[in-house]
């Protein structure tokens, strides 16, 4: 019989080990297997219930629970019976959650008793906080300007006029302003007329007009989006060489986020209209002009929050100058100023004012703000955060 070379004690034990080690990687690779599945069906529910999100959310900003729970229940069934809906936890006053439930088989897991996995996912929808269209933050009742609105063009307002200071109407007929929302401010006496308390004949509302608030800023803290030209720490125009003269009587910036720390001045001069489709304006300690002779268009940056078109730091009251100030277009009756987007200017002035048809799809929030319409405003259409806005949240 052959013997063990007594100098060779640990002969065959690597066979062993091996053994040991190759079970263990197939453990592993099968658990790899297994879970690199499972991750990617819930991926795929976590479509689905988003998709069952953007489906009822329609509904569920309007007011109607029970139709946003037929929306869920309609995209249900066009799964066949694969995946078990529900709207849980319950709808609450701003935000609506959807459930999806799945059972899915496992392979290699077997092996160690996991026949199956149930996976659970949820997604939410959250309602976009009403934003007033007008909004004043100044809570200076007895001093300043708050929020005055001036002219006689005629105002339509989709949303709330809101001040913390003082709210003054000095329209005047035939135009006046016609509040779709209400108009509040927490100062004694409520809304002024021309100084006075009381509301005008020519001025309507189809909310509260009297005394609300205070008000808190929907808009802070407000996260400066990258710059595409220039920076918030270095001075200078960053519009320089970003004109795009496409006619005679059209200059059209590059979309992207504009940063400066000087006064910056957007203008299509004296015959020129201005196309800033795409665009924001950061400024850091300086004011912004937006001067305007000619139908012009403005619109935000993708990546700015809110949708701001213009925001600066600018500390002041009106009565030193405005951090924000929007004049035209005023050339001839024909020209019109489309904005999709909002004015903010959280420590300074906003003073806004055009003879023509003007639109505004924001709203324009500063520590103070002066409006003037001279011709047709209609301002927070669609906009401002509020009315049916809502954002995804898990």
């Amino acid at each position: 019989m052959k013997r063990r070379d007594p100098r060779r004690p640990e002969s065959g034990t690597i066979t062993v080990l091996a053994t040991f080690l190759l079970v263990a990687l197939f453990a592993l690779s099968a658990l790899a297997v297994d879970v690199g599945f499972l991750y990617t069906r819930s991926r795929m529910m976590y479509a689905v219930a988003d998709g069952a999100v953007a489906a009822a959310m329609g509904d569920f900003t309007a007011g109607n629970t029970t139709a946003a729970t037929t929306d869920v229940n309609n995209l249900a069934a066009q799964y066949g019976g694969a995946y078990s809906f529900s709207l849980t936890p319950p709808p609450t006053a701003t935000q609506l959650s959807v459930r999806v439930t799945a059972t899915y088989p496992l392979y290699f897991a077997k092996i160690f008793g996991l026949s199956s996995k149930q996976l659970i996912v949820t997604a939410a929808g959250k309602k976009g906080i009403p934003t007033p269209a007008l909004l004043a933050l100044s809570n200076a009742c007895s001093g300043g300007v708050g929020l005055t609105i001036n002219g006689s063009g005629g105002m339509t307002v989709h949303g709330d006029v809101d001040s913390n200071g003082k709210l003054d109407f000095e329209t005047g007929t035939p135009g006046g302003a016609h509040i779709l929302g209400g108009a509040l401010t927490p100062c004694a006496g409520g809304p002024l007329t021309h100084g006075t308390a009381g509301q005008s004949t020519y001025d309507t509302a189809t909310g509260t007009y009297g005394n609300g608030g205070p008000f808190t800023d929907p808009f802070a803290p407000y996260a400066i989006p990258t710059c595409n030209y220039g920076t918030t720490s270095s001075g200078g125009d960053p519009t320089v060489g970003h004109w795009n003269f496409e006619t005679a009587v059209r200059n059209k910036l590059d979309p992207g986020v504009y940063c400066t720390t000087s006064n910056l001045t957007i203008s299509g001069g004296g015959a020129q209209a201005v196309d800033a489709t795409g665009c924001t304006f950061i400024v850091i300690g300086g004011t912004i002009q937006i001067g305007l002779n000619y139908t012009s268009m403005f619109s935000a940056a993708a990546n700015s929050p809110n949708g701001v078109i213009a925001y600066t730091t600018y500390s002041g009251l009106c009565s030193s100058g405005p951090a924000i100030n929007l004049g035209g277009p005023a050339a001839t009756a024909a020209e019109t100023l489309t904005m999709t987007g909002s004015l903010y200017a959280p420590n300074g002035c906003i003073n806004a004012g055009a003879n023509n048809a003007t639109t505004i799809v924001g709203s324009f929030i500063g520590e103070e703000v002066e409006v003037g319409d001279y011709g047709a405003w209609d301002i927070g259409t669609s906009g401002g955060g509020g009315g049916t806005s809502w954002q995804m949240v898990q």
